[in-house]
C-alpha cells in the first residue's frame, strides 16, 4: 500500500488552521527523521507505517493532536527518543497518547507472560479511560499490521493474529467498532486457519455467483417497490457477510449449507423515520416476512447507538432474504460514528455511487467508529469524547482483582465475551455479557436493588436467580428490604461486578457480626 505525502496528509486534514498544519508538519519531519534508516519486514521504509496510521486518522476527521500521535506512536519503541524530548517537543497530550499506545506494544498473549499482559492489560484500560483516542490509534495501527503480517515468520503470524482475535477484535466489537472489527476478525483467520478461510472464502464466492441473477432480480424487483412509495429519495446497498463469522454460523449449523441463507443483505435508504416504517410495509407487501425476524431499533436503538429496521423476507422463490432500513442518519452514525460526531458535517461523504463500490482500506476506515450506548452519549468537550460508563465501571471493577488469571478471566467474561440486550418493564435496553443472570441484572440496576432481590420475573414468569438470560427478554426484579446477599447468591452471578458487590456485603455483614 503507497504511503501518503505530507502534501496529502495536511489536505484532507479537517482543521486546515496555520496551527495545526505546523504541528504536523512538525511531527512528519521529527518521526521521519526518528526513523530514518530503518526498515519493516517487507522492505519498506518505517516511516511509511507511522504516515499511513496518521493517514487513516485524518480520513475519519480526528484531531491534530491524534494524528500527530500517529505520526509518532512508534518513535518511544522503536527509536532512542525519549518521553521528555516528546513532551518538550509536541507537549504533555501527545506525549500521553503515545505512551499510552507503546504501552499496549508489551502485551504479551495468554501462554507466554501472565503478569507482563496483565498489567499492560490495566494500563490499556486505564489509560484508554483516560483519553479514548489511545485505544483508537492502537487500533488503526493493528489493522495495518494485520495487513502487512505475511512477511512475518510463521510462528509470530499465529502469534499475532491469536491476540488480534482474541483481544483487539472483541474490544473493537465491544467499542461497537463494527468493521473494523470485521477486518480483524477476517484477517486473524486467515493466518489462525488459512485452509478453512480459503474454503469459507471460495464458498462465498460460488454462493455469490450462483446467486448472481437471483440477487440483481431482487434487487430491481426492490427499487421498482421503493419507486412506488415515491419517497424523495431512495438508495440501496448490498452487503458481503464477514468470512469468520459466516464460517463461525456454518460451524453452529453443523456445516448444513442450506439453513445458511445470509451470505448477502439488502440495505435501503430513505429520508426520514417515518419513511422507514413505510418502506418495511411496501417490502412485507411484496414479500412475506419472518415475523421471528423483524427487528425495530428505531424504536428501540441497540446499546451502541444503532438505529435502523431489519427484516427477513421469503422472497419469490421461497428463499430467505435479509433487508436493513436506514435514514442516511442512521447510515452515516452506524458507519462512521465517532468520526460523524466529531467532523463537521460537510467533511463526510455523501450517500451515493462511491459507496456502493467495495471498501479499500482508507475508504471504509470512515466506518469504523459507532457511538456508545444511547444512555452513555458522547458529550463533544474541546473535541475530546466523554468515555462510556461501561468503560469507567470496568476499571473500577478490575482494579481490584490482584490475580492476573482472575484478571483476565474477568475481562473476557465480563466485557470482551459476546454481549446480549435485553428489556426492563419499561422499555429500556440492558446490555450484559452472554450468560448473565437475574442477579447480574438485578446489580447493572444498582447494589440498592441486587442486594435485596426477592424474585426475578422473566417475560412475566418467576425464574430461578440463576437462569441464564436470552435476548430480548424482558426482565422484573422483585425486591424486599429485608433480603440480604447470601454465599449462594454467588453461583448465580457470572459477571465479575456482581461476585464483587455481594462478596463486599458478605464481608462487610461478616465484620459487624
Amino acid at each position: 500500500m503507497k504511503a501518503p505525502t505530507l502534501k496529502t496528509l495536511l489536505s484532507i486534514m479537517c482543521d486546515q488552521s496555520p496551527e495545526a498544519k505546523k504541528l504536523i508538519e512538525s511531527a512528519w519531519q521529527f518521526g521521519e527523521k526518528a526513523h530514518s534508516g530503518q526498515k519493516r519486514l517487507s522492505g519498506d521504509p518505517y516511516f511509511n507505517h507511522p504516515s499511513l496510521v496518521a493517514l487513516y486518522l485524518a480520513e475519519i476527521g480526528m484531531d491534530r493532536n491524534t494524528i500527530a500521535a500517529g505520526l509518532l506512536h512508534d518513535i518511544l519503541e522503536d527509536t532512542p527518543t525519549s518521553s521528555t524530548v516528546l513532551e518538550e517537543k509536541f507537549g504533555t497530550e501527545i506525549k500521553v497518547l503515545v505512551e499510552g499506545v507503546t504501552r499496549l506494544g508489551s502485551i504479551k498473549h495468554e501462554g507466554y507472560e501472565w503478569e507482563g499482559h496483565t498489567e499492560s492489560l490495566r494500563r490499556l484500560f486505564w489509560t484508554t479511560a483516560q483519553d479514548i483516542r489511545t485505544i483508537i490509534i492502537k487500533l488503526v495501527d493493528r489493522l495495518h499490521n494485520m495487513q502487512t503480517l505475511e512477511f512475518h515468520t510463521k510462528e509470530k503470524q499465529q502469534e499475532k493474529a491469536k491476540e488480534t482475535m482474541e483481544l483487539y477484535a472483541p474490544i473493537a466489537d465491544r467499542l461497537g467498532i463494527g468493521r473494523l472489527r470485521q477486518d480483524l476478525e477476517d484477517l486473524s483467520f486467515s493466518f489462525i486457519n488459512p485452509e478453512k478461510y480459503k474454503e469459507t472464502q471460495n464458498l462465498q464466492k460460488e454462493k455469490l455467483l450462483i446467486n448472481k441473477k437471483r440477487i440483481d432480480s431482487l434487487h430491481k424487483a426492490l427499487k421498482i417497490e421503493l419507486t412506488k412509495l415515491k419517497t424523495a429519495y431512495f438508495q440501496t446497498e448490498i452487503h458481503e457477510k464477514g468470512l469468520y463469522r459466516l464460517y463461525k454460523k456454518i460451524e453452529r449449523k453443523g456445516g448444513n449449507l442450506d439453513q445458511i441463507y445470509d451470505y448477502f443483505t439488502f440495505s435501503v435508504v430513505v429520508p426520514t423515520p417515518s419513511d422507514c416504517y413505510k418502506t418495511m410495509g411496501a417490502i412485507h407487501s411484496k414479500w412475506r416476512p419472518l415475523p421471528s425476524k423483524i427487528k425495530d431499533f428505531i424504536a428501540f436503538p441497540k446499546p451502541n447507538g444503532y438505529q435502523g429496521i431489519e427484516t427477513t423476507v421469503f422472497s419469490d422463490d421461497g428463499e430467505l432474504l435479509e433487508i436493513h432500513i436506514f435514514t442516511k442518519e442512521m447510515l452515516l452514525q452506524a458507519k462512521y460514528g465517532i468520526a460523524f460526531l466529531l467532523s463537521p458535517k460537510e467533511f463526510l461523504p455523501t450517500l451515493g455511487d462511491a459507496e456502493k463500490q467495495s471498501f479499500s482500506l482508507s475508504n471504509f476506515i470512515y466506518s469504523l467508529f459507532k457511538v456508545f450506548t444511547k444512555r452513555e452519549s458522547i458529550n463533544l468537550i474541546k473535541g475530546q469524547i466523554q468515555i462510556p460508563a461501561w468503560l469507567q465501571k470496568m476499571v473500577e471493577t478490575q482494579k481490584n482483582i490482584i490475580k492476573p488469571k482472575d484478571f483476565i478471566d474477568g475481562l473476557t467474561r465480563d466485557f470482551l465475551n459476546h454481549r446480549i440486550f435485553v428489556f426492563t418493564a419499561n422499555g429500556d435496553v440492558v446490555d450484559l455479557p452472554q450468560g448473565s443472570s437475574g442477579v447480574d441484572f438485578a446489580y447493572t440496576m444498582g447494589p440498592e436493588i441486587g442486594n435485596h432481590i426477592h424474585s426475578v420475573r422473566i417475560d412475566h414468569k418467576e425464574c430461578p436467580l440463576a437462569q441464564e438470560l436470552r435476548n430480548g427478554d424482558i426482565v422484573e426484579i422483585e425486591t424486599d428490604p429485608k433480603i440480604e446477599p447470601i454465599k449462594e447468591w454467588l453461583k448465580c452471578a457470572k459477571t465479575i461486578a456482581a461476585q464483587q458487590l455481594i462478596n463486599s456485603y458478605l464481608k462487610k455483614s461478616k465484620k459487624q457480626i
